[in-house]
């Protein structure tokens, strides 16, 4: 409804170039934005629907520091510092790739959007027993307690106005939350006025 109104007020004052070139830019921008929710309704039913899948063995800290080179020019644009601190142990496990991705790429993505400018984002790593535990640290604006219990669910945003600049669907986390079930993983959040750290045990 959104483009179909801009591409009709364009249709009707076709020579205010001005007016034009920005509802056009408008439109790309509302059309993004739906695409982008499409693509996460889609990956959200496969992981949901799927009782089964392929796997392999996976090393959790390639995964992670491939998802933090795709996001490496997020992080440099809000000017914000990233840390990572894994032990000398690699991380196999029998896992799914493409599902681990999902995790730790929005769960980095959020710590991304929800951080304060020049504030850190922080991932540990550390092996414990027969688990590999992953921490996703931040320093933004932090998660209210009240709302902690419901992160995870369809479309829940702690921050509306922040979550739509950002070009956030509100499926992330729930995406998060149905991949590690999968998977037999866990994944828990601790938030307070410093920062919020999230906690992925893997195996």
């Amino acid at each position: 409804a959104i483009v179909k109104g801009y591409l009709e007020t364009i249709r009707e004052h076709p020579l205010d170039r001005k007016m034009t070139e920005e509802f056009i830019s408008r439109a790309i921008e509302n059309v993004d934005r739906q695409n982008s929710l499409i693509e996460d309704i889609i990956k959200l039913s496969m992981i949901e629907s799927s009782t089964e899948f392929q796997k392999e063995e996976i090393n959790i800290r390639e995964i992670i520091e491939r998802c933090t080179d795709i996001l490496s020019p997020k992080i440099a644009s809000k000017g914000l510092t990233l840390k990572m601190d894994f032990d000398r142990s690699s991380y196999p496990i029998s896992g799914n790739s493409f599902i681990a991705e999902e995790i730790f790429f929005n769960l980095i993505d959020n710590a991304i959007n929800y951080n304060n400018p020049s504030g850190t984002i922080t991932i540990k790593g550390e092996k414990k027993g027969s688990s590999s535990i992953f921490f996703i640290s931040d320093t933004g604006i932090g998660i209210p307690e009240k709302a902690i219990d419901r992160i995870f669910e369809r479309f829940y945003r702690v921050d509306a106005g922040r979550s739509r600049a950002t070009g956030g669907t509100g499926l992330g986390l729930s995406i998060v939350k149905h991949a590690a079930q999968v998977m037999g993983w866990s994944v828990s959040a601790k938030s307070d006025k410093s920062g919020t750290t999230f906690t992925v045990i893997a195996g």
